[in-house]
């Protein structure tokens, strides 16, 4: 209870991957902390963000950088949708790094299905980007 108001309030946790494309004279770091900006400051949705950068999964296309986060989303959602928060993020996303590097960017989010996208998510969540063992 807060101010005598009920607060129903359930945390989600969603790992997630996110695949970014910007022009390649974007600065990886620049495009990063974009990206946790626009997460954990967006407006009507309180969430926050472990973002760690893949670079086996990022790539050049043209005149294009492609980037691949792991992420793992935290805030509130209702039970069995979780997609709100990736849909916000996606949203937040796309209209920010749209304004900072232009119309040709994009952005895609989905939540992470298989061991070895899970495990990418766990390890950007505990902070190591590579696993710990071959």
């Amino acid at each position: 209870m807060q101010d005598g108001v009920v607060v129903d309030r359930r945390d989600a946790v969603v790992p997630a991957l996110l695949r970014v494309q910007v022009p390649d004279d974007a600065d990886p770091g620049a495009v990063e902390a974009e990206v946790l900006r626009a997460i954990t400051a967006s407006p009507g949705r309180a969430m926050t963000a472990e973002l760690t950068w893949v670079p086996l999964l990022s790539r050049t296309e043209g005149p294009c950088l492609v980037l691949t986060y792991a992420v793992v989303l935290h805030g509130a959602a209702p039970p069995g949708r979780a997609d709100d928060l990736t849909s916000h993020a996606h949203r937040a996303v796309t209209t920010a790094l749209r304004c900072r590097f232009g119309a040709t960017t994009r952005a895609a989010i989905r939540p992470a299905r298989s061991r070895e996208q899970l495990a990418t998510c766990y390890r950007a969540l505990r902070g190591s980007p590579r696993p710990m063992h071959p």
